[in-house]
């Protein structure tokens, strides 16, 4: 079965508390997966971009509230200078949080989702963080971001059965009074393997990952705490939707 086309606005709440902002999932898709990396003394959180130096983490006890850092640079930021740069976004003690990459100057990027799906991305202190793990085997259920869904069920044996709907522009009022929403579909089958499941879509039954055309759908879906972490190749839908990103169990 073929994916279709969708939209992907994100509602971004500073930490469980704080300043709202509305800014497009393909951001938030390149905080978490982004385009690659580059090699300047800037260490923007938005070049993070391997989906397997993702890690969960918890906030740890005894702080009130850890406020992110919107940008650590190495070799001017605030954060090198050791001054206070932290913002208005903030997390608290046992909010769970998605780690991206390595520290810089002892933050690390991170980007943490609220159980209603608001998305907050930035710097925080590595000290503050202790690691959690996945369990690899649990991903049966319904998950949920901003305009997609994911729900998970068994089948025979060890197959997942995977759903997926995803939009883009279901957000812009015009958008759908014109009938311009884009959408997207996913229905596939495979087997996980070290926490990580990951298949092609092909026209008539799923495909392994490896065997997908340039331009099948391919999706690579990974559990990291509470967190399963989706990346395509933005070929899962019609222009601009994709199922990359950040979701958490409905339920």
């Amino acid at each position: 079965m073929r994916a279709r086309p969708g939209h992907d606005r994100v509602c971004i709440t500073q930490g469980e508390i704080g300043v709202s902002a509305r800014v497009s999932a393909s951001v938030i898709a390149a905080v978490l997966l982004g385009p690659g990396t580059h090699a300047t003394a800037r260490a923007a959180c938005m070049a993070q971009s391997d989906i397997a130096a993702t890690r969960a983490a918890i906030v740890r006890e005894g702080s009130p509230r850890v406020h992110f850092v919107a940008e650590a640079d190495t070799a001017s930021g605030c954060i090198a200078r050791a001054v206070d740069c932290g913002g208005k976004a903030y997390v608290v003690p046992g909010n769970e949080v998605l780690v991206v990459g390595d520290a810089v100057s002892g933050y690390v990027c991170t980007t943490f989702s609220s159980q209603r799906g608001d998305v907050t991305s930035g710097w925080l202190p590595e000290a503050a963080l202790a690691p959690i793990a996945a369990n690899p085997d649990d991903w049966i259920g319904k998950w949920h971001r901003t305009e997609a869904d994911l729900d998970i069920n068994p089948a025979a044996g060890r197959v997942l059965h995977v759903l997926g709907e995803a939009t883009w522009g279901a957000f812009d009022p015009a958008r759908v009074q014109r009938g311009g929403v884009h959408v997207g579909e996913l229905d596939g089958t495979a087997a996980p393997h070290d926490g990580t499941l990951a298949f092609t879509v092909g026209t008539d039954r799923t495909l392994p990952y490896e065997e997908g055309g340039e331009t099948d759908c391919r999706i690579t879906l990974t559990r990291r705490g509470p967190y399963l972490v989706a990346k395509d190749n933005m070929n899962c839908g019609g222009a601009n939707v994709t199922f990359t990103g950040l979701y958490r169990r409905r339920g």
